[in-house]
């Protein structure tokens, strides 16, 4: 081999992992942008759940005061 052919050999790797470097980067970039998009997913996750808990707690607490109503206005019946 000449040495035109070893350099524009060496010139080629150069510029391909120079590009592998480069899509490197970005995916790294992108993977940090997912992760963030991860953890602000189950943040919202995390508050519906969190809600749901709340409202079947709400529910409960109603159902308990219209049953104690109704116990209580079935009793001024039998009177």
């Amino acid at each position: 081999m000449d040495t035109e052919t070893i350099i524009t050999q060496f010139e080629a790797l150069e510029r391909k992992i120079e590009t592998m470097v480069e899509a490197s980067k970005a995916l790294e970039a992108a993977n940090r942008e997912l992760e963030a998009k991860v953890g602000q997913l189950e943040m919202a996750l995390q508050q519906a759940q969190d809600m749901e808990q709340r409202n079947s707690e709400t529910k409960d607490l109603i159902r308990s005061k219209i049953d104690g109503l109704l116990e209580r206005l079935n009793g001024m019946s039998e009177i």
